[in-house]
């Protein structure tokens, strides 16, 4: 855990820094949460076109498509194939009674045999890009934004050797990093002054109005641009 009076130093100059510049902010993610919460269903008939629907955004689609990277197009391609398997995936992705590290492997391990299974039908694709932790979290994190956040692990622990916290692993596991982002997200949340900043900048465009880690993902990137105090 870090230390809280470290933590609380950061935090003032957080919302001193939200106050004065809101557009600290990922408008992109409330934007995509949204998008998705009102277009997953894991049931319709057309699967890939749900799929379509539900990872889309009016700002950007820099979280699934880069420079050799295109993990939407792979799983696209894979629901075309395998359309009932790709449901099974995201259902026990999905299951909250599971171990979310066994949940993450399991479904990198499918997407794997999925593209060994049809590697001859689909020359193109390379990878099929689900291998870290980014897209299952992304996808955890637009299911249940209140519990999960997009993983930017290197962030994250940079971000704790700054607030000093103890013994900071070198590779962080995915779900000691969903954990103590729920636990910063606390903290923030009881700040009514960040809150309100936040609901300020929120007004001015269309977003995702539910309970989100998103101000926690806000304050790691920002710590990355702090000296350490």
């Amino acid at each position: 855990m870090f230390k809280k009076k470290t933590f609380d130093h950061f935090h003032g100059k957080f919302l001193q820094a939200i106050q004065q510049d809101p557009e600290l902010m990922d408008e992109l993610l409330w934007d995509v949460t949204r998008n998705f919460q009102e277009n997953w269903d894991l049931e319709e008939l057309d699967f890939a076109a749900m799929y379509d629907r539900s990872l889309e955004s009016r700002i950007s689609r820099r979280l699934w498509k880069g420079a050799d990277y295109y993990p939407k197009e792979a799983l696209s391609a894979f629901i075309r194939k395998d359309k009932e398997i790709v449901r099974v995936m995201f259902r026990d992705l999905f299951d909250e009674k599971r171990d979310v590290i066994g949940r993450v492997s399991r479904f990198d391990f499918h997407c794997k045999q999925l593209l060994d299974s049809h590697r001859k039908d689909l020359p193109d694709l390379l990878d099929h890009y689900h291998g870290d932790e980014r897209m299952p979290g992304l996808y955890l994190s637009l299911r249940y934004p209140d519990l999960y956040v997009y993983p930017e692990l290197e962030r994250f622990r940079n971000c704790m050797i700054k607030l000093d916290a103890r013994n900071v692993s070198t590779v962080i596991p995915v779900d000691t990093y969903f954990k103590m982002m729920r636990a910063i997200d606390k903290f923030l949340s009881a700040d009514t002054h960040l809150m309100d900043a936040y609901q300020r900048r929120l007004e001015q465009f269309v977003h995702y109005e539910g309970k989100t880690l998103l101000p926690a993902l806000d304050f790691i990137r920002w710590m990355e641009r702090q000296s350490s105090q």
